[in-house]
């Protein structure tokens, strides 16, 4: 059973559900869409301890979040969710801020560019730039990383196994783990998508999509080359539409001898983990990927 908390939070979340469906139109408000993203990360709390230092990452905006005890040579790029719509640094800094003090590591917060300004290719064009960027740079100045992670939730987590994927292109040093936070594995399923929601859903995805074909694996991981993927942890809420697409990619995976974590927290919303320090299960779901990545020292 969740805890009491949970339903103190979707209360108070539920308000923006009229607004959200009211900002897709049509036509889509973005700017209304973009603002209605807000209120969701409004619970986290920077820990007093977490030092933030802007920083441009080969030209794509970026801070670093680190503690005085930090390991420079253990760096964790972060990249938001949103939609490939939506967030920013300010936003999930709070986020990003609680890795950092739970995970010992240097975190890099990327601020990628957003649709539909700009494509979702661009987007990961910034997050290899950073990613690059981050294994030769820490905090503190010049420095290769000893240890480097990639996380992100929602269309961060796609956008964290594409990297991957695009590192792997390159032929440049990968990721030593990723952990996913709600991914979004799969734009072509839509079959798990209540009938009520599918044509928001089905309208959101060919808008941000812009053309691109749902099943390029750098907005689709899930059709990608999964055999080359590091180590994973995929968390995932047991009430969220993403739910099956992200069993679906398990099981691909774990078929392809990845290795590969899957956690299941039963009755938890999308991105849970935002609710943290309030939401006792986002505070477990935290500390999780904290364990996962201390595999890796």
């Amino acid at each position: 059973m969740a805890s009491p908390e949970l339903n103190d939070i979707m209360a108070e979340m539920g308000a923006l559900a009229a607004e959200t469906f009211a900002s897709m139109g049509p036509p889509i408000d973005v700017h209304r869409l973009r603002a209605c993203m807000r209120p969701v990360t409004k619970y986290g709390v920077i820990p007093p301890s977490v030092s933030v230092k802007p920083v441009s990452a080969d030209g794509v905006r970026c801070e670093w979040l680190f503690e005085p005890d930090s390991d420079t040579g253990r760096r964790l790029v972060y990249l938001h969710g949103g939609g490939y719509i939506g967030g920013d640094l300010e936003m999930y800094r709070a986020h990003a801020a609680r890795l950092a003090h739970l995970t010992g590591c240097c975190v890099l917060n990327v601020e990628y560019r957003l649709a539909p300004e700009h494509s979702i290719l661009d987007a990961r064009a910034d997050c290899l730039r950073a990613y690059e960027w981050c294994t030769e740079n820490g905090p503190l100045g010049a420095g290769r990383a000893r240890r480097i992670f990639i996380s992100g939730d929602s269309a961060g987590g796609g956008l964290s196994l594409s990297t991957a994927y695009g590192l792997l292109d390159k032929g440049a040093r990968g990721p030593d783990a990723i952990a996913t936070l709600s991914g979004a594995v799969d734009m072509c399923m839509t079959e798990a998508i209540p009938l009520a929601l599918r044509d928001h859903y089905v309208k959101m995805k060919a808008f941000f999509l812009a053309g691109i074909d749902p099943r390029n694996p750098v907005v689709s991981p899930i059709y990608g080359a999964l055999s080359s993927l590091p180590p994973l942890l995929l968390q995932v809420g047991g009430a969220e539409l993403g739910l099956v697409e992200n069993i679906r990619f398990h099981e691909r995976a774990a078929a392809a001898g990845v290795d590969v974590t899957f956690e299941l927290w039963p009755e938890m919303p999308h991105v849970w983990h935002l609710f943290a320090p309030r939401l006792p299960e986002a505070n477990g779901a935290m500390e999780a990927i904290a364990t996962f990545l201390r595999r890796f020292d």
